[in-house]
Formats: C-alpha cells, structure tokens, sequence
C-alpha cells in the first residue's frame, strides 16, 4: 500500500506540470485589424524657363562682347517654373543676391571692385504671375510665395544701372574693367504657416 501512494502523487504532479506548461493550454481571444491606410505626400520644385539680357531696352544675346560706359542700364531676367501641391503647403523664397568683383580687364590683380561698386549699385527684385503671388517679408531677402493652384511663374530681374554723374562715371578707376556679379541663387522651401507680408 506504501507503493500505490507515491505512484499517485507522482502522476498528479506530473499533470500540474503540463496545466502550466508554456502555451499548451488555449484561452479564448479574438481580434479585429484597423482599415488600410494610404496616403499621397505633396512636393515642390523650380525649374528655369528662359533667361533673357537688355541693354538699355534692347535685347542682347551675349554679354561677353558688350561694353558699358556710363548711362547704360544692364537688365537680366529669369523667368522660373514653380510647381508644388499639399493640402497644408505653405511656401517661402530665400534669394542670396550675388556679390560684385571687379578686375582689370588686362591685369586680373589690380581690384576695381571699390570704383565699380561706386559706380554701379546691381538691384534685384522676385515677382511672381501665371498662378504665383510673390510678396516680401520682415526679413531681407526672404519671400512669400502663394500658388493659386499647383503652378506658377517666379521671375528674377536684376538691374545694373550706371547713371551719368555717379563717382564711378568722373574718373578713371572704372576704365578697363571687367565686372562680375556672382550668380543669384533662390531657394524654394516648406514654412509651417504662410508668412507674413510687409506693406
């Protein structure tokens, strides 16, 4: 009788073993999966179109065979696609303006730079038609820019005027120069909220 008595707890410490044994018993569950989701990200670009020289009114196909002298106005225009859609897209245009150099046409280490900034102060201005609005800000050189749908037309144009009575236009430190006024660059970014426009 001594033996049945331990052959009895053995079995049933053995099915104590298998109750709690790691995901051998099933409970019951259920579950349910949330819909699909999809979405469209927006986007942005710039895209020159055209770029176009006058001097004094006239067209000009080449700058490098033309030579100013006091009383010509240089006008460069740029003419930039502008594409971006998101429903809360708002825009804004960071233009970093080109610095002037000047040289000595012959002799590139005698710097003129100083005569001609004296002579010539070079302007820009960034508009916008064709389905953008382009408006200026509290910060210099930055930019507002709406879109009326997802297409518009940004435009540089940059003026060097060089005016008769200017210091420039008196004396000879302007003769002889050869003028370079580094290229113009605009950046199109995203801004949490539209900016504000100055009046």
């Amino acid at each position: 009788m001594h033996k049945t008595t331990k052959a009895v707890i053995a079995v049933g410490a053995a099915t104590v073993l298998m109750l709690g044994g790691g995901g051998s018993l099933a409970y019951w569950q259920t579950s349910v999966s949330s819909s699909a989701t999809t979405f469209q990200t927006g986007y942005m670009s710039m895209d020159t179109r055209e770029r176009e020289w006058f001097v004094n009114g006239a067209p000009v196909a080449d700058l490098s065979g033309y030579t100013i002298v006091p009383g010509d106005v240089i006008v460069y225009e740029e003419t930039i696609r502008v594409e971006g859609e998101g429903t809360n897209l708002h825009l804004a245009a960071d233009v970093a303006f080109g610095e002037m150099t000047a040289v000595h046409y012959e002799h590139a280490n005698e710097d003129k730079t100083a005569a001609m900034a004296g002579a010539i102060q070079p302007t820009y201005t960034l508009t916008g038609d064709n389905g953008a609005t382009v408006y200026p800000t509290d910060e210099q050189d930055v930019f507002g820019v709406d879109l009326d749908t997802t297409i518009g037309d940004l435009h540089l144009t940059i003026v060097f005027a060089w005016p008769f009575g200017t210091p420039g236009s008196d004396g000879n430190d302007t003769m002889d120069a050869k003028v370079t006024l580094d290229a113009t660059g605009i950046t199109l970014r995203q801004v949490p909220e539209p900016l504000s426009e100055v009046n």
